[in-house]
């Protein structure tokens, strides 16, 4: 029972703030207020972010959310959500054409390739390291794939015939 009422305090304390986020920009769209709707998606996909954070940490520690010691596989965790949290903002803003999704999953792929780089490097060790680099490996050129086919796509109309060619 325990366990259950510090889950639902966690989520309840992240997500409603990030639905009302939500909520408000929506509310401020007619008003055309672009600072206020840019910090409202801002502070709505830094909320959604920690609350998966938490949820990982929660998982691997139980309720007690302030122990500081993390094993190897939570730090992969880690690393393996917020790749996820990055695809699952990315699809739908490829799929719809919405920039404001592909910059927040941009965003959250570059601080989870800093986290790779940074504290991946220095706390995993053996095949969750090897892992960890791969898994940012194959994601990052498959990112690369689906902007360049998706998103920015290369002109593959035949060029016009030269001087030369036609002689």
């Amino acid at each position: 029972m325990m366990l259950r009422q510090a889950w639902l305090t966690v989520a309840l304390s992240l997500q409603l703030p990030a639905l009302a986020w939500i909520t408000g920009k929506l509310a401020t769209r007619p008003l055309r207020l672009l600072a206020s709707v840019m910090a409202v998606k801002g502070l709505a996909f830094a909320l959604v972010l920690v609350y998966l954070t938490l949820e990982v940490r929660h998982a691997f520690q139980g309720s007690v959310l302030l122990d500081h010691h993390a094993s190897d596989l939570e730090y992969y965790a880690y690393s393996m959500v917020w790749l996820l949290f990055a695809g699952a903002l990315l699809a739908p803003g490829i799929l719809l054409g919405n920039a404001t999704l592909r910059y927040a999953s941009l965003g959250v792929l570059m601080l989870t390739v800093i986290k790779v780089f940074i504290g991946d490097m220095s706390d995993l060790t053996g095949l969750t390291r090897v892992a960890s680099f791969l898994l940012l490996g194959l994601s990052l050129v498959g990112i690369g794939w689906l902007y360049q086919r998706f998103v920015f796509p290369l002109d593959r109309s035949p060029a016009p015939p030269t001087a030369t060619e036609q002689i």
